[in-house]
């Protein structure tokens, strides 16, 4: 009955995972960015927006890694827009500003924030973003003197927010973010003249959470109950018992899963 409570006790400390981080890939099907602006001269406002897909990828660590996680933090970001985004903002006889923005991303290399992963799955964190590419802008009458090019990346960066919510499953492993960032800035092309930018990227990204060896029910827990399905899976022949995934059912694997228990996921 001692042996048997120091086991629980351990299984319990060894349960115990640290945050991991892990590669989400943008599902660019499913992702897209709504880039809208508004530009505002004398009296006018004038607003028109266009959207892309998106390509890239978030590196996030979950924690724990083990099971389903209850917290995140956004290690990096990068978010490719696919197409170029072209505006048009017309005021009739007063003339036309025509702005194209090409080669563009949002960037974030600077880990956020541990933000908490709600029962149902929910989050939201501030992101520290720059916005990438090349902004255009041609104007004719009133906006004569917007011909301009601004390289976006000297702006510096923006903090938006990304908010959404995180899927644990269907397979034990697999986990996906739905969610959405919001970043706005603000530019003047040419005195008198601001353009109001407001990009939000639909973002659904998706990847594999570290495997796990010695959680050898698929449980998500690593509990007591491992030690008695590691041996019924070794002496079945069951791959999922090659802990040390050598090709081999041997008794490297009894070492091997007992030492890779104790030292958690």
């Amino acid at each position: 009955m001692q042996i048997t409570s120091r086991l629980v006790m351990l299984a319990a400390a060894a349960a115990v995972a640290n945050a991991q981080p892990v590669t989400l890939t943008v599902d660019s099907s499913t992702s897209k960015v709504d880039f809208d602006a508004t530009v505002s001269a004398l009296a006018l406002s004038l607003s028109d927006g266009d959207d892309t897909g998106i390509t890239g990828q978030f590196v996030v660590d979950f924690d724990p890694v083990l099971g389903t996680p209850t917290t995140l933090s956004i290690q990096s970001l990068d978010l490719a827009f696919t197409d170029d985004i072209d505006l048009t903002f017309s005021a009739g006889f007063l003339g036309s500003l025509n702005v194209d923005l090409t080669n563009a991303s949002a960037v974030s290399d600077t880990p956020t924030a541990t933000a908490a992963i709600a029962p149902d799955g929910t989050f939201a964190v501030p992101v520290t973003t720059a916005i990438t590419g090349l902004l255009t802008a041609t104007g004719t009458g009133l906006f004569a003197d917007a011909n301009s090019m601004t390289d976006l990346s000297t702006l510096g960066t923006q903090t938006g927010v990304l908010a959404g919510s995180v899927t644990h499953g269907p397979g034990p492993n697999d986990i996906s973010i739905n969610a959405m960032l919001d970043i706005s800035e603000s530019l003047e092309p040419a005195t008198g003249v601001t353009v109001a930018i407001d990009v939000a990227a639909m973002v659904f990204a998706d990847g594999q959470l570290p495997s796990c060896p010695p959680d050898q029910d698929l449980s998500g827990v690593l509990d007591i109950d491992d030690f008695s399905a590691f041996v019924s899976n070794f002496f079945a022949g069951d791959p999922i018992a090659d802990v040390n995934a050598d090709g081999n059912l041997d008794i490297d694997d009894f070492s091997d899963f007992v030492a890779g228990f104790f030292q958690g996921c």
